[in-house]
């Protein structure tokens, strides 16, 4: 096994050979070479803020972000209870019919938190936005918070 000094020396020594055989300089701000396809275009849709980017390609992705993480929470667990029940059961859908629909459909359903956001997404084909945004729609307008067992589920 190698001595941590020998392990530093060797690592120093590298560097001291890497730094003389090629200088590099400080990375450089952005100028206006930067492609305009990773713009967003934002407005205010009856007080909700929507931000849009195309990318032109076969598929695309939807998302809801609410300020609604950790960092938020008024109880503890309540931004974790809020990502689980994501998807589950709705006022018209099972969650065993959200799952089959969107994967039929070829979809990727998602949802997950940060410390400042909880964030439901779907990924799919681009025809199939109709679908997607009425599903998400109804996730986070409709959920039904209920503790009946999966094998109670009706298709």
């Amino acid at each position: 096994m190698l001595s941590r000094t020998a392990l530093s020396r060797g690592a120093q020594l590298a560097a001291r050979r890497q730094g003389s055989a090629q200088l590099r300089g400080y990375a450089a701000a952005a100028g206006s070479s930067v492609p305009t396809s990773f713009a967003y275009e934002t407005t205010d849709v009856a007080g909700v803020k929507v931000a849009t980017r195309d990318s032109r390609g076969p598929t695309t992705k939807l998302a809801i972000v609410a300020k609604a993480g950790t960092r938020y929470e008024p109880a503890p667990g309540l931004t974790v209870g809020l990502e689980e029940f994501a998807f589950k059961n709705t006022a018209s859908r099972t969650a065993l019919r959200i799952v089959r629909e969107a994967e039929l459909l070829g979809g990727q359903l998602a949802a997950y938190h940060t410390r400042e956001a909880l964030v439901i997404e779907a990924k799919f084909l681009r025809e199939d936005i109709p679908y997607f945004t009425e599903l998400l729609a109804e996730v986070i307008s409709q959920t039904k918070y209920t503790s009946e067992s999966p094998s109670s589920y009706r298709v």
